[in-house]
């Protein structure tokens, strides 16, 4: 018996999978229909998710913000309509989370748009950038002429925007040409560039 006692506690100790333990998963597994499909669409979400964030890996690129939106608009339709009632317990726990997620990741989106609006001044080569990476991404040819002419057209924009700010800073004026900028701002956009 004291033979047997030895690897019995060791096996409690260090975690090894038990009978017990076998059949607290399988308690875990979704008991409906209803809820192994609200199981598939949270697997299949993140993963759109992630795809969408690997893709658009520039955070001022206004794209991300749309398609990011139009996976959580897809999740949020099939949400809907899933009934609610046919759910088991744990699908009825993992559908309010997602809801409650898609709402959280609704306004995430509104603020981030906002922000980004509120830097666009600051950045006005965004756009281009952008275009450059999503093409890099995708593996396309690209023309190095014309990337070289969008390039050098960023280095005149950067020279009109300084001027801008130094309109800006001055005091008194009616320039419409000016850009003043807070402080939260242009350091936020330094940040994202």
């Amino acid at each position: 018996m004291r033979h047997l006692l030895l690897p019995v506690l060791a096996c409690v100790l260090l975690g090894a999978p038990t009978a017990s333990s076998h059949a607290q998963t399988d308690d875990n597994l979704p008991t409906t229909p209803e809820s192994a499909a609200l199981v598939e669409l949270l697997s299949d979400y993140q993963a759109d998710r992630r795809a969408v964030r690997s893709f658009y890996s520039m955070s001022f690129d206004s794209r991300a913000y749309d398609r990011l939106g139009e996976v959580d608009a897809e999740a949020r339709r099939a949400l809907e309509a899933t009934d609610f009632d046919a759910l088991d317990q744990q699908g009825r726990i993992d559908y309010l989370l997602l809801r409650t997620e898609l709402d959280a990741r609704a306004a995430e989106l509104d603020l981030q748009r906002q922000r980004l609006a509120e830097m666009r001044d600051l950045i006005p080569f965004a756009d281009t950038i952008a275009a450059l990476e999503r093409d890099r991404v995708a593996m396309k040819p690209i023309d190095a002429q014309a990337a070289a002419v969008l390039l050098d057209g960023i280095d005149e924009q950067i020279e009109a925007l300084r001027k801008r700010i130094d309109k800006g800073r001055k005091e008194g004026g009616a320039d419409d040409d000016r850009l003043v900028v807070s402080a939260v701002v242009a350091n936020r956009a330094s940040r994202t560039v």
